[in-house]
């Protein structure tokens, strides 16, 4: 009764190592007519569309386009299993130059979507191509989908080149040590994790399956949008199609975020060297493959 892509997106080797108790859904939303209408892209897809038009609407701070394009899918650059990566190419090299030239300083607080007039018009006026999307349940895409008008709404993915690009990022998880000396009593903790009351309690989407499936059908409503003019009006009900398109993509799911502080940490020294004009993308790449590979090797 749990939903079987995510249960095994916690396995390795064909053994289950923990337990999800409950999601997101991490992906790009946008018009299906600019990003297309599979959940599949690769990096190089999406540097080639960011080319040609603006990606996102308003700028991102650095942190962010690094943990969403690169931390979130280390699994892209890094090989833990035969502990290689692959950093030093050219579509890695062409991410960096995006989040140098795109990103602005975390410190940066200065825009309000609710006081900018264009925000709600950013898909009508092909102001941009997407936006980055956390799913903690289905009424998140009225947001989106009342701004894409004379289109349909496209749910995207990371970009990914093993798999399609949707992936979990892990809310709650649940594992029991070999060691333990109180394993029953450990069972019987993750079996009140997995039980209907707490599954239903969850702000995000639960993985217990006769759970989400009542989340999906219920939590339709209409929500309220302020505009950046003063004014507020209420969307339409979730429709059936929409509500289905969201669980299809939820139960497209093939993997989760799989971050690595240490190879973050090397990645994003490299940036802000790239930030502050000390060395090329080129240079950068570099740097972090002969790093990261010397972290690999000590790990193995």
């Amino acid at each position: 009764d749990y939903l079987e892509n995510i249960i095994e997106c916690c396995q390795n080797n064909g053994k289950q190592y923990f337990i999800p108790v409950a999601f997101e859904m991490n992906t790009i939303c946008g018009k299906e007519s600019v990003l297309g209408s599979d959940y599949c892209w690769t990096l190089n897809d999406f540097l080639n569309i960011a080319e040609n038009r603006k990606m996102f609407y308003s700028a991102l701070k650095y942190w962010i386009l690094e943990d969403k394009l690169i931390f979130m899918c280390i699994d892209e650059f890094a090989d833990f299993d035969n502990f290689t990566c692959n950093f030093d190419n050219r579509d890695f090299i062409r991410l960096l130059d995006f989040i140098a030239e795109n990103g602005i300083p975390d410190n940066d607080n200065s825009y309000d979507s609710d006081k900018d007039p264009d925000y709600h018009n950013r898909y009508e006026q092909d102001l941009c191509a997407g936006e980055f999307v956390g799913f903690n349940g289905p009424r998140i895409i009225l947001y989106i989908n009342e701004d894409i008008t004379g289109d349909k709404l496209t749910i995207k993915g990371l970009p990914s080149s093993n798999s399609n690009g949707l992936s979990a990022d892990l809310y709650i998880t649940a594992a029991i040590s070999e060691a333990s000396e109180n394993k029953e009593e450990a069972w019987e903790f993750v079996k009140l994790l997995l039980n209907d009351d707490f599954q239903s309690s969850c702000p995000v989407f639960p993985v217990k399956k006769t759970v989400f499936c009542n989340k999906m059908e219920n939590d339709r409503s209409p929500v309220w949008i302020n505009r950046a003019d003063g004014s507020t009006y209420q969307t339409k009900r979730l429709s059936d199609d929409l509500v289905e398109y969201v669980s299809d993509a939820v139960n497209n799911i093939s993997k989760t975020s799989n971050r690595d502080s240490k190879i973050s940490s090397v990645i994003e020294e490299q940036i802000n060297l790239i930030i502050a004009g000390q060395q090329t993308s080129s240079e950068a790449a570099a740097e972090i493959q002969r790093k990261v590979s010397l972290y690999l090797n000590e790990i193995k």
